[in-house]
């Protein structure tokens, strides 16, 4: 195996890991920035977070952009979520697409 094969590959499941914390504490931001009780620095920047990853999400899935920011969040595959109504690999596909999309708007990822 190349060395660059490994590098890439952590440099991937990095990538993965920061977009699924940012996913993950979504909800969390949402709800300081709805009861203000942040420092005003710190509530701008959670806007500012909270804005990139929902256009990126909705560039790719429109509506379901917040049932994709949960599932990328909290680790849920196909087998438990909440989008009944589209096949696995179409699931997997937007999925992957949502993921870099989020890393693209928060320039994690040329």
């Amino acid at each position: 195996m190349d060395t660059r094969d490994v590098t890439n590959q952590q440099y991937s499941d990095t990538l993965n890991m920061l977009v699924v914390a940012h996913c993950l504490d979504f909800f969390r931001r949402r709800a300081e920035i709805e009861a203000g009780g942040c420092a005003k620095r710190t509530r701008m920047e959670y806007v500012y977070l909270n804005k990139m990853i929902t256009e990126a999400a909705q560039a790719i899935v429109g509506e379901d952009h917040e049932i994709y920011i949960r599932e990328i969040g909290e680790g849920i595959g196909y087998a438990k979520s909440a989008l009944s109504d589209v096949s696995e690999g179409t699931y997997k596909r937007r999925k992957k697409e949502v993921k870099i999309s989020i890393a693209r708007k928060l320039h994690l990822l040329d």
